[in-house]
């Protein structure tokens, strides 16, 4: 946990990043920061490994 994969698209990365901390600034007209906090960590989780249950 904690890295990413190796054949991450690192220009769709970042795209996603950018996109969510941008539009993270509706935070500034009145919506609760920690949505965008929640909004942002569901996006850095979407670039790393699913992770698998044993069988």
């Amino acid at each position: 946990m904690g890295e990413l994969p190796t054949d991450l698209d690192v220009d769709a990365a970042v795209e996603l990043l950018f996109t969510t901390v941008l539009c993270g600034f509706r935070e500034r007209t009145g919506h609760d920061p920690a949505r965008l906090a929640t909004a942002i960590d569901v996006a850095i989780r979407a670039l790393g490994p699913t992770p698998t249950t044993p069988s």
